[in-house]
C-alpha cells in the first residue's frame, strides 16, 4: 500500500468521524421565489425546490375539528319597518299625489346564540410567502434541507 493511499484512507476515517458527530447542520434562509419555490441561504447560496423538504404544517391545508360549543350570547334590538309607495286620489286640489307611508311595528329583544356541534373542517393558511425567514436543516451525506419553520 502506498503512503499517500493510505493517508488518503486515514483522512477519510477521520472525516466520517467528524460527521458522525455532527449528523445535521443548521442554516437560516429567506424565500425568494413561491412557484417555484426557492430559499436563499446567508450565504447566499439559492436552493431550489427539488432540494427542499417543506412539511405540511408550513403549507395551506386542511384539517377536520370536532366541535360541542355555542356562540356568545348577543342582544340585538331589532325594528322592522315597510315602506309604502301609494297613489292618494283623495286630495284636498282634486288632483292625484304620490306618497310614500312608512310603516314600523317597533322593537324586540333578540338575543339568541348558535349551537355548534360535530366534526368541522377548517382551512389553516401557513404556507411560506416570499420574505419568510425559515430554519433549515441538512440531510447529513446528501443535497436534501429540510425546512423545519419560519423564525420569528
Amino acid at each position: 500500500m502506498k503512503k499517500d493511499t493510505l493517508l488518503s484512507l486515514i483522512k477519510e476515517a477521520a472525516l466520517d468521524a467528524v460527521k458522525a458527530q455532527k449528523p445535521t447542520s443548521y442554516f437560516y434562509g429567506t424565500v425568494i421565489s413561491i412557484s417555484p419555490l426557492k430559499v436563499q441561504l446567508s450565504t447566499n447560496l439559492i436552493l431550489e425546490k427539488e432540494f427542499l423538504v417543506v412539511p405540511k404544517s408550513l403549507t395551506d391545508y386542511e384539517i377536520n375539528i370536532e366541535m360541542d360549543c355555542s356562540t356568545e350570547t348577543m342582544f340585538t334590538d331589532t325594528k322592522h319597518t315597510h315602506e309604502v309607495d301609494y297613489t292618494d286620489k283623495y286630495t284636498s286640489s282634486g288632483d292625484e299625489e304620490n306618497k310614500t307611508v312608512t310603516s314600523e311595528t317597533g322593537s324586540f329583544d333578540n338575543t339568541h346564540s348558535h349551537k355548534i356541534k360535530g366534526t368541522k373542517t377548517i382551512v389553516i393558511y401557513n404556507a411560506l410567502k416570499i420574505n419568510d425567514k425559515v430554519i433549515l436543516a441538512q440531510v447529513q451525506g446528501g443535497q436534501d434541507f429540510i425546512i423545519l419553520d419560519k423564525v420569528g
